[in-house]
């Protein structure tokens, strides 16, 4: 018999949806481990920042986590890197990351 795994979001009000994954078959281990997953990527509401970086002197690579610091308003904020571009037509070579963060982290 497959497992079903229902989420639910933030305080419990915001369906998360059905997860059909047929490679999970009657793992309880697996259910649990697939559950947790699409709540880390999923459980907040998230926003897109994209930050261009002319020397980056950290880690670049998908979903790693960096922690940021608008000089502008004070804030500092954690985000998860999904998208890196770099542009290789001007004379520095910038690196633009888009960062996704949860929309209530000052």
């Amino acid at each position: 018999m497959p497992i079903t795994i229902e989420v639910l979001r933030a305080p419990g009000d915001r369906h998360g949806g059905e997860i059909n994954e047929p490679l999970i078959g009657e793992s309880r281990a697996a259910a649990i481990a697939r559950g947790q997953a699409e709540l880390d990527t999923s459980a907040q509401q998230t926003i897109a920042t994209t930050l261009e970086l002319i020397h980056p002197g950290l880690d670049l690579t998908l979903g790693a986590l960096i922690r940021a610091s608008d000089p502008t308003q004070g804030a500092t904020w954690t985000g998860r890197i999904v998208g890196i571009q770099h542009d290789g037509s001007a004379g520095a070579v910038p690196t633009t990351i888009t960062v996704e963060r949860p929309v209530s982290q000052d």
